[in-house]
């Protein structure tokens, strides 16, 4: 419970850092960098591009090209600040960003996405419908 106290306060754990680089950038390529808010919580070395995003009670773990990382947010929120055409919620506690889908498969009545990383998400049958329409308009393999 202690772990979590921060979360049931409704803390919001964020950190700033500021260099002198980031003082000297030009405003235009700041616009080019068009990270979520919740970006700023993960890792620099960490943060490439996003694949997909897993609930994990208040946390979210963020799984990019160059790694993941466990943060203290909720995906609603994180899903909130993301372009609704970037991705799709595949299941109640999975975000699943559409570049990175290989393939889509049915299992019995649910649904499985296969991500370019190999990794398997499962597809809710609630959403299986709606994720084999995106997989179909994104020319997406569907077995």
């Amino acid at each position: 419970i202690v772990i979590n106290t921060p979360w049931i306060l409704g803390l919001r754990l964020t950190y700033e850092t500021t260099s002198v680089s980031d003082e000297i950038k030009p405003s235009s390529s700041q616009a080019v960098d068009s990270r979520p808010p919740f970006a700023d919580l993960v890792r620099d070395d960490i943060w490439g591009d996003l694949l997909y995003l897993k609930a994990e009670l208040q946390y979210i773990k963020v799984v990019t090209s160059k790694g993941q990382e466990l943060i203290l947010y909720s995906l609603r929120e994180a899903m909130n600040e993301l372009p609704q055409s970037s991705g799709i919620q595949v299941h109640r506690s999975y975000w699943v960003a559409s570049p990175s889908v290989a393939s889509f498969r049915n299992k019995g009545r649910q649904g499985e996405l296969v991500l370019v990383d190999g990794t398997t998400v499962p597809v809710s049958r609630a959403n299986v419908s709606q994720v084999k329409s995106l997989c179909k308009s994104l020319g997406v393999n569907i077995l």
